[in-house]
């Protein structure tokens, strides 16, 4: 049977998760996988695009879980939602795994499967919330990308210590950017 693409990048980010991300090779994915080296490599030029996709693929699946989810009818509510599923699920798996000292590594990769998958989500998210009238936002490309910062500002701290709580923090960060009231008046 044929090794695919999505397995072999399931294994690895088993292993990243588990390891950390310098510490996992694609010579102990393709034995647990009983594979050869060649056969990963065929479908992955190297270790880097083959984490790129695998944190792609692991953010597409965390975007469908929250999804399913969200059971919020207003913009500013699915987006409580949204950002308060993504810290719970966030804090489970770090406190499951050695997945918060790898999150960050290589943080390019990480940044990347933010740019094509939790980035356009927001953007659907804001341009949901300008046309219900709920949010006033003028540029939703740069307000995308500063919602990105203060999520990912809030990952950081998370992963550093699993026992902080910067999901209100964040939320309300956010929400001061898309509203023109105080978040406190949109609960």
């Amino acid at each position: 049977m044929a090794t695919t693409r999505d397995e072999i990048a399931r294994c690895f980010m088993e292993q990243v998760a588990r390891f950390g991300y310098h510490r996992s090779n694609v010579d102990d994915v393709a034995r647990q996988l009983r594979v050869s080296k060649k056969t990963i490599y065929g479908h992955f030029p190297s270790k880097e695009q083959l984490y790129a996709y695998a944190v792609a693929q692991w953010a597409l699946e965390q975007r469908a879980r929250v999804e399913a989810r969200l059971s919020q009818t207003t913009a500013t509510g699915r987006l409580r939602q949204m950002i308060g599923f993504a810290f719970a699920d966030a804090a489970a798996g770090f406190a499951a795994t050695s997945l918060g000292q790898a999150w960050t590594q290589p943080p390019e990769l990480l940044a990347h499967a933010n740019d094509h998958v939790f980035a356009p989500w927001i953007r659907e998210a804001i341009g949901q919330g300008n046309d219900a009238g709920e949010f006033d936002v003028a540029d939703p490309e740069l307000t995308t990308a500063f919602c990105m910062a203060i999520a990912m500002e809030g990952m950081r701290r998370l992963a550093e210590d699993i026992d902080a709580n910067p999901v209100e923090e964040v939320t309300a960060a956010i929400l001061r950017l898309l509203t023109r009231t105080s978040p406190r008046e949109q609960s």
